[in-house]
C-alpha cells in the first residue's frame, strides 16, 4: 500500500464568554484529512489519531479527553462514505490511537485524491475555566492497512482560544483561603458545628460591575469510595473594604456542584475597583450527613467573576 496523507485545520473557536464555556462547542469541518492512493487500492485501511499531549497555553492546560473529532463527510473523491462504513459517532481524544475509521469496506481508487472532513466537538465545563490564550495541541493521524501495518503518518496541530470576558477580572485567594481544613476531632464538633473563617480571603480588582459564582467541582466531597454531599458545607462571605455608593451584597450559600451567587456588586464606583471579603465555611449542629463518616474528604471550590 503506498499511500499518503495529509491535513489542515480550520474554524478555530473562540470561547468569549462564562456561558460559552459552560456550552462547549462543535466545530464543523475543523480537520481535513487529503488521502493520495498512488497506484494502490487499500482496501481495509484503518485511519486513526492520538493526542500527543495537552491542549496547552504556557503554564496552562486542558486534558484532551474533553475534546472529541467526528467524521462528517466525504468532501472529494472516493469512495462514500456509504462504501467505507463510516458511522458519525464522535471519538474522544486521548493519548493512544483510537479508530476515526476502522478497517474500510472499500478501497481508494488509484491515482485519485481523496478528502474527509471532520467535525471537533469541545466540551463545555469547569475545565474551560482557564486563563485567557490560545491552547494548542499536537494530534499523530496515522493511516494502517488491513493488516494493521502503519502506511503513512501525519501531524497536525488543531487549537482553541479563550478570550472570556470573565477573565477581565482578578481574584485572588488570599491569606490561607486557597486550603480550608474543618476538622472533626471531638463528639462536640459533629454536635455543635465545626467553623473556619479565612478573613480578607478573597480578593477581587476589576473596572465594572460583576456578579461571582461559586460551585464545587462535583457533587460530593469524596474520600475513595465514601462521599458526603458537599451541601453539608456554607459558605458565607462578608465584604470587609469599605465601599460608597451602591451597595455590594453578598450570601451564604450551601455548596452546591450547580452556579449560586455569592456576590453581587452593581457598579464600577472607583472604591469597588478592589474590594476584599472574608469567607467564613461552616457545618450545622448534629448534621446526620458527617455522621459515621472517617478520613480526608476532599472538593474543589470555585469562585467566578462575571461581568453584569
Amino acid at each position: 500500500m503506498g499511500a499518503t496523507i495529509n491535513s489542515y485545520y480550520s474554524n478555530q473557536p473562540v470561547f468569549l464568554d462564562y456561558n460559552a464555556q459552560m456550552a462547549g462547542t462543535t466545530v464543523t469541518d475543523a480537520v481535513s484529512l487529503q488521502y493520495t492512493p498512488n497506484q494502490a487500492d487499500c482496501t481495509g485501511w484503518s485511519l486513526k489519531v492520538r493526542a500527543n499531549g495537552n491542549f496547552i497555553s504556557g503554564s496552562n492546560s486542558v486534558l484532551p479527553q474533553y475534546f472529541a473529532l467526528r467524521f462528517n463527510r466525504v468532501a472529494s473523491g472516493s469512495p462514500t462514505a456509504a462504501q467505507i462504513g463510516v458511522t458519525n459517532n464522535s471519538i474522544a481524544l486521548a493519548y493512544s490511537d483510537v479508530a476515526l475509521i476502522d478497517q474500510s469496506n472499500a478501497g481508494f481508487t488509484p491515482y485519485a485524491g481523496t478528502e474527509h472532513k471532520f467535525d471537533m466537538i469541545i466540551s463545555g465545563g469547569n475545565h474551560l475555566l482557564v486563563p485567557n490564550g490560545t491552547y494548542i495541541a499536537s494530534l499523530t493521524f496515522t493511516l494502517y492497512n488491513q493488516n494493521n501495518e502503519v502506511v503513512s503518518t501525519k501531524i497536525q496541530d488543531v487549537s482553541f482560544q479563550i478570550n472570556s470576558s470573565s477573565n477581565s477580572y482578578t481574584m485572588v485567594l488570599q491569606n490561607s483561603a486557597n486550603v480550608v481544613d474543618l476538622v472533626f476531632n471531638t463528639l462536640d464538633n459533629y454536635q455543635s458545628g465545626v467553623s473556619v473563617t479565612k478573613t480578607r480571603g478573597l480578593k477581587i480588582t476589576g473596572y465594572s460591575g460583576y456578579q461571582v459564582i461559586i460551585k464545587t467541582s462535583g457533587s460530593n466531597l469524596e474520600n475513595n469510595a465514601v462521599t458526603i454531599p458537599v451541601a453539608a458545607v456554607n459558605v458565607e462571605t462578608t465584604k470587609v473594604t469599605a465601599t460608597k455608593g451602591a451597595v455590594i451584597n453578598t450570601y451564604v450559600r450551601a455548596l452546591s456542584s450547580a452556579d449560586q451567587i455569592i456576590i453581587n456588586n452593581p457598579v464600577s464606583h472607583p472604591t469597588h475597583q478592589v474590594t476584599e471579603y472574608t469567607l467564613r465555611y461552616y457545618t450545622a449542629p448534629n448534621d446526620s450527613r458527617l455522621t459515621g463518616k472517617s478520613g480526608t474528604f476532599n472538593t474543589r471550590v470555585l469562585f467566578i467573576a462575571i461581568p453584569l
